[in-house]
C-alpha cells in the first residue's frame, strides 16, 4: 500500500523532468507555481580568465536555463531557515 504513493510521486516528478527537458528546447517556459519559471537564455561568446594563471581566454558561447520569479521559493526557504533557529 505505501508503494502506490511512491509510485505515483515518482511518475509526477518523471513527467516534470520530461516536461522541463523538451520544453526550454522548444524556446518554451516551465512554470512551477510556487517556486518560479524555467526559461532558455542565450549566452554570448565573451573574454574570460583563467582562474590560475590569469591569463585571458576567449569563452564559447552556450544556453543556459535559469529560474525566474525566484521570490516565492526564496521567502520559503528563508521562512524554513528562521525556524530552525539554532539547529541550522
Amino acid at each position: 500500500m505505501v508503494d502506490q504513493p511512491r509510485r505515483a510521486l515518482e511518475a509526477v516528478i518523471e513527467a516534470l523532468g520530461q516536461a522541463m527537458r523538451e520544453t526550454p528546447v522548444r524556446g518554451g517556459e516551465v512554470p512551477l507555481p510556487g517556486v518560479g519559471k524555467f526559461t532558455v537564455k542565450d549566452r554570448p561568446a565573451r573574454a574570460g580568465r583563467k582562474r590560475q594563471t590569469g591569463e585571458t581566454a576567449q569563452m564559447a558561447a552556450n544556453v543556459r536555463v535559469p529560474i525566474e520569479n525566484k521570490k516565492p521559493l526564496s521567502f520559503r526557504l528563508r521562512a524554513c531557515l528562521i525556524g530552525a533557529g539554532d539547529r541550522i
